[in-house]
């Protein structure tokens, strides 16, 4: 995101979407200190962490795809880099969603 030169009003949607799963956070948190052992809630844990991400790859798209919002310098292969890179924080949180099933 240090490549981003301008801003739009879908931007600050898609960073208000990010901020309200980051909001969540600190309760899920608290919750998951009452109750470690639980699959259930290390898998919410795990859900709002993946949605977090998810956010923040939705931005990072708009912001080098969709809005064309960073310099004129960053290459298209630079852009496909750092999204997939955001993807891989989505796929990770995913499977901690399914593997708290398995051993919270």
């Amino acid at each position: 995101m240090h490549s981003v030169a301008r801003s739009d009003r879908a931007l600050l949607w898609y960073n208000n979407h990010l901020l309200f799963w980051l909001a969540i956070v600190p309760f899920v948190t608290g919750f998951i200190g009452d109750y470690p052992t639980q699959p259930l809630v290390v898998a919410l844990y795990g859900f709002v962490l993946m949605m977090a991400a998810a956010a923040f790859s939705m931005m990072a798209h708009h912001v080098f795809f969709r809005g064309r919002l960073v310099h004129d310098h960053v290459s298209h292969l630079t852009r496909k880099k750092e999204f997939r890179h955001a993807l891989i924080g989505v796929a990770c949180y995913a499977v901690s969603v399914v593997a708290a099933f398995l051993s919270p």
